[in-house]
């Protein structure tokens, strides 16, 4: 009878856990949906393609500007625009498309936790927990970027795999073939590339079943390859250019190829564990904790993903975010409640002084250091709330929880949604330019962009034309024969120089410089006619 008391609430807690993080994630959605605009340069090209394939109603390929990426893969736009086929078109489909993937991706890795150590339900109610109070999880999650798209297809390939793995059920196979696909057709051969380690490291984590990984691993591999290829012969012979473009291999081997330096790398990773990282009794507890067969599998997951991350120079902040889930099981599975020292949590509190220390005294001197002026607009009730909750911290140190330190994550990140990136809106926001362009094409008006075009214009301006690309004079030639009453965007470092000539028709600030539009015949009148303007300076 007492065994099922205690069963019973532990049940109650789970869900308990689960109706916090799932309120967490709400906050979140909301806090980003009313905090920002599409951010410039990765949801602006996001939105900008599915926008194109969706007038062209060309599904086949990635394209922006009646340009193939093939650095991008087509089944995160084919999603997308699923969704506009089904509730039309609008940005906010599209945040609830990559809010619903990041929700399913605390979900799966619950389940994760689960088949991993099904006696310990602690751990699938903390895992999800730990994610989402990490901090570059809790500013990327809502952002339609691919690394979201990435990690919701990592979760849903290794769950397969570790169904496979802990229940010895091989007709799991089926489904990490499916989740590999997936992966492969949102992500390219980088996805592959991140996912094989672990079958090929079986040895370490499977012990007396690695052969038969092994060999099902490596003929599930192959049959998802054999579903890729397809689709790229396909869209490579229909569309005109090779099979090497369609998959992507020129910027793998660029990749490859372009070599960051290591610091950045390491730098990228202590911010992307925080606050866990700078948490010193989690090293403790690490120390402490059983070595079981899960907890390796996951130990080794997340250092694979380290390793693989940085040769392929994957070193961004939103790259890296599939390495949190593998993390995030680490923590769930090494914590237990206990006693936590105040110096066990001093570089947590450092780190959030500091920057509410920041937020507090840069306003009042972004002059001196030459900083925009919506800098000046920051308030520094927001910077001086992250200092008192992190003493707060401080002093009721001794009983720190997983929750406690979340918490800290998720005020972080409303503290910059609400206190820096909300004021910062003017600087990047780029739904007024849009509506500019979008009534120049209603007059059939074109209009040139720099070359290097990102796409960035595209949805917020609905354009129905390409804008047209120009690299040198004789493309702004050609640009002025098809309509003398031709536009031309530029970026530069100061409107009032070119204002200054009353030729500017408009202009906004955007990203520490300029962007204004003027008519193509007065940018050449500003240059020397014997000059080879390289425009494409300008971006």
């Amino acid at each position: 009878m007492q065994r099922e008391i205690v069963f019973l609430r532990q049940e109650f807690t789970t869900r308990r856990y689960a109706i916090i993080w799932i309120s967490i994630w709400l906050i979140l959605v909301f806090a980003t949906w009313f905090s920002r605009p599409l951010i410039p340069f990765q949801e602006t090209l996001f939105s900008g393609i599915v926008w194109e394939m969706y007038l062209s109603d060309s599904w086949l390929y990635p394209h922006i500007n009646g340009v193939y990426q093939h650095a991008n893969y087509p089944l995160n736009y084919w999603l997308a625009l699923i969704v506009w086929k089904f509730f039309g078109v609008s940005e906010f489909s599209l945040r609830v498309l990559v809010s619903f993937l990041s929700l399913s991706t605390l979900f799966l890795t619950a389940w994760a936790a689960y088949q991993l150590w099904p006696d310990r339900r602690n751990v699938r109610a903390n895992a999800p927990l730990v994610l989402i109070g990490s901090l570059m999880w809790t500013v990327f999650a809502t952002a339609n970027i691919e690394y979201v798209y990435f990690t919701f297809y990592l979760m849903l390939t290794i769950n397969f795999l570790i169904r496979v793995w802990r229940f010895k059920q091989n007709i799991w196979w089926v489904g990490f073939t499916l989740g590999l696909t997936l992966g492969l057709y949102s992500s390219g051969l980088t996805f592959l590339l991140v996912t094989m380690p672990m079958i090929f490291l079986s040895p370490y984590w499977a012990k007396s079943r690695w052969k038969e990984i092994y060999a099902f691993g490596i003929m599930s591999i192959l049959i998802a390859l054999v579903l890729f290829f397809v689709w790229a012969i396909s869209a490579s012979s229909l569309l005109g250019f090779s099979l090497f473009d369609a998959l992507g291999f020129r910027y793998i081997l660029r990749a490859f190829t372009y070599t960051p330096a290591i610091y950045i790398y390491f730098l990228n990773l202590i911010i992307i564990l925080f606050p866990w990282l700078f948490w010193l009794r989690i090293y403790k507890l690490y120390r402490e904790a059983d070595r079981d067969e899960s907890l390796q599998f996951v130990v080794i997951w997340f250092l694979s993903l380290v390793v693989v991350l940085g040769v392929l120079s994957l070193t961004s902040l939103d790259a890296l975010l599939p390495i949190y889930p593998a993390f995030a099981l680490i923590i769930a599975r090494i914590y237990h409640q206990g006693f936590s020292r105040k110096r066990d949590v001093a570089p947590i509190v450092v780190f959030m002084i500091t920057v509410g220390l920041l937020m507090i005294i840069v306003p009042y001197s972004y002059v001196y250091f030459e900083l925009p002026e919506w800098v000046g607009q920051v308030s520094p009730f927001w910077g001086a709330g992250l200092i008192l909750f992190s003493i707060t911290l401080l002093f009721n140190a001794g009983s720190t929880r997983i929750m406690t330190l979340a918490l800290m994550g998720v005020a972080l990140t409303l503290a910059m949604n609400f206190g820096v990136v909300r004021v910062a809106t003017d600087f990047y926001d780029l739904n007024p330019v849009g509506e500019r362009l979008s009534w120049y094409q209603n007059k059939e008006i074109p209009v040139g962009h720099p070359a290097n075009y990102r796409g960035h214009l595209h949805f917020v301006g609905q354009l129905e034309a390409p804008l047209i690309e120009i690299d040198s004079r004789r493309d702004l030639m050609q640009l002025l024969a098809l309509n003398d009453q031709a536009r031309m965007i530029l970026y530069v470092e100061d409107h009032a120089a070119f204002d200054g000539k009353g030729v500017v028709e408009y202009w906004q600030p955007f990203r520490g410089r300029y962007l204004i539009i003027m008519k193509a015949q007065a940018v050449i009148d500003l240059f020397d006619e014997s000059e080879v303007i390289s425009l494409g300076d300008f971006l």
